[in-house]
């Protein structure tokens, strides 16, 4: 990734200078995440800031942007978890790439 991820609010806001591509907002979502996270928030307080009616997106596009968010929060869980064996890893990455949900208790058993 040509961006870094972003480690606070001002960071964010300076990616509005840059000229928009599929990396400036994977690394805007990985920042977002990352800040929620340092502030105590929880991926439900995040996906409900993400679904609050707004003047910018329609309900169907933050219900979409919201699924990426989930989908973004457990994946930069899986690479924060260093103490998860191969074996974990393998089938959090199959179930991903199957489209299926990771069970948080998956990590906890």
């Amino acid at each position: 990734m040509n961006y870094p991820i972003p480690a606070n609010p001002q960071e964010i806001v300076n990616l509005r200078q840059k000229p928009v591509n599929e990396e400036l907002v994977a690394a805007a979502i990985a920042g977002v995440i990352e800040i929620a996270r340092q502030q105590g928030q929880s991926l439900e307080d995040l996906t409900t800031e993400v679904l609050a009616d707004d003047s910018l997106l329609d309900y169907s596009q933050r219900l979409w942007l919201s699924e990426i968010v989930t989908d973004a929060w457990e994946s930069l869980s899986i690479l924060e978890i260093p103490q998860a064996s191969e074996e974990t890893r393998q089938e959090a990455e199959g179930r991903r790439q199957e489209g299926r949900r990771l069970d948080p208790c998956f990590f906890h058993s």
